[in-house]
């Protein structure tokens, strides 16, 4: 008789394709919970525009206006990925132009704004999505603000001071710029603009593995409960030492993100489309009337498209946090259900009660112990004891 073949019964996917990983995440982004947390940001963003407006004035060039494409996939695939890409350079974009000497005072505020918003936000975002991938677990989005509330400096400051180092580095350069045009100056710095260009290669490798790492610092804060340091260090580690991994783990969830997208896109235009199905002609019709009831349908729609277009920036944290977990696993060997977790105060509590119950407990049986051998000390039950009673 033949032995029973061994039959493969279940797929451990995740040892497999570990991957896979980023389609939990992409799942994650369209919780509302996720969605709540990222369209508050966007909220106090647009505030700070707003602000920013008021007290410096308009920018000098039209902020773009968004177009609500005609429902074909072409259009849906392309709006789709230009927001995805626009979530990522909103962030860059300010700094980039102060780079290329283009940017207002106005930009660079607005861009620090955007920074500390969303390193407050995107740390709650990424601790939900933490949780989430690895341990299944759905933390409320309170307990998720407050965990990002405590942490929030070094959130904030993880950034900020790459952007701080990275001008510090770059200054030699600059002051090499400033010194060419000064004209007995110009040969010694022509002289020296070889090692110019190593310095600068230095910059480059500081400026590019911010721009692509930075969101990786809110992961590390949110998974290994690390300080500000130990999170730049993570980033920049993780960057360049599986670049070609990382690449894959980019390209992978930009698509994923695309498809998300066309999603958010197709709810998007579901309010044009009712109006269609309607015949609604618009506030304009009732203009001579009392435009007054109808000027809030505007103020509406416009906070609905930000609800669900907060998708972008959300999938930014939540991707993010998915593919810090698999380049931990590729490059520390650790594995993907490992997370920092917090200490309840009422567990902390049960376990000292537990702790001191229990010493109280050996301190009792010790005193006890120490009784019963006292009682049967050698000599005070003997027979000489016994004689001299009766003597």
């Amino acid at each position: 008789m033949r032995p029973p073949r061994d039959e493969l019964r279940e797929v451990d996917w995740p040892s497999v394709l570990p991957w896979l990983l980023l389609v939990r995440a992409l799942q994650g982004t369209l919780r509302g919970r996720v969605l709540a947390l990222g369209w508050v940001a966007s909220l106090m963003v647009v505030a700070g525009v707003w602000a920013g407006d008021a007290l410096l004035g308009p920018p000098a060039e039209p902020a773009a206006q968004v177009v609500e494409a005609a429902p074909f996939p072409a259009h849906l695939v392309s709006n789709a990925a230009s927001g995805l890409a626009g979530a990522w350079w909103a962030f860059v974009e300010p700094f980039w132009r102060v780079a290329n000497h283009a940017a207002s005072l106005r930009e660079v505020l607005i861009g620090v704004w955007r920074i500390i918003v969303w390193s407050l936000f995107g740390l709650a975002i990424s601790r939900i999505t933490a949780l989430w991938l690895t341990r299944f677990e759905s933390p409320d989005p309170l307990a998720a603000f407050r965990y990002a509330v405590a942490r929030w400096p070094s959130a904030a400051s993880a950034p900020l001071m790459c952007l701080a180092g990275v001008v510090l580095i770059a200054a030699p350069v600059l002051l090499a710029g400033l010194l060419l045009g000064v004209a007995w100056l110009a040969p010694l710095v022509a002289l020296g603009w070889p090692a110019l260009l190593v310095w600068s290669l230095l910059v480059g490798v500081m400026a590019i593995g911010l721009m692509i790492g930075w969101p990786l610092m809110s992961a590390s804060l949110a998974v290994e409960d690390a300080d500000a340091f130990d999170a730049v260090s993570c980033a920049y580690g993780y960057v360049y030492q599986r670049p070609l991994r990382l690449l894959w783990y980019v390209a992978f969830a930009a698509i994923l993100g695309v498809i998300g997208g066309v999603l958010i896109e197709l709810l998007a235009m579901a309010p044009a489309w009712t109006q269609s199905l309607l015949s609604f002609t618009g506030p304009s019709t009732y203009a001579s009337q009392d435009a007054r009831p109808v000027a809030i349908v505007p103020f509406w729609k416009d906070a609905y498209l930000l609800l669900i277009r907060s998708y972008y920036h959300a999938y930014l944290f939540t991707s993010a946090t998915a593919i810090y977990l698999l380049l931990r696993r590729d490059i520390d060997g650790r594995q993907l259900d490992e997370v920092s977790l917090e200490e309840d105060p009422l567990d902390a509590a049960a376990i000292d009660g537990a702790a001191a119950e229990g010493m109280v407990s050996d301190v009792i049986e010790d005193i006890a112990d120490a009784g019963d051998a006292g009682d049967n000390v050698p000599g005070d039950d003997g027979p000489g004891n016994d004689g001299g009673d009766r003597a």
